[in-house]
């Protein structure tokens, strides 16, 4: 996964994702939000066929690298515990 940084201040970076669809930004952005220093999260795509998603991240001073690091990283640990109880399933 490739992440491209089209602007980056003290309080907002807005990267794109080329090549992914609207579902990772989807779960990016609402992980985001449940970082306290979130002020705003979303995600554009300017048309579906010929353009890349571009999340937008606004925060209350944290470094937005930062909170969606920490995004990112509670969605893998989300993953993985999901993993282990789909792996504990019977079927």
């Amino acid at each position: 996964m490739e992440i491209k940084i089209l602007e980056s201040t003290d309080k907002r970076m807005i990267v794109e994702v080329p090549g992914e669809t609207t579902t990772i930004c989807n779960v990016l952005v609402a992980e985001m939000w449940n970082n306290k220093h979130t002020v705003s999260a979303a995600f554009r795509v300017e048309h579906p066929l010929v353009s890349n998603p571009q999340i937008i991240l606004d925060t209350d001073g944290e470094k937005p690298d930062k909170t969606l690091k920490v995004a990112a990283a509670n969605i893998i640990k989300k993953n993985e515990a999901l993993k282990k109880v789909v792996k504990s399933m019977r079927v």
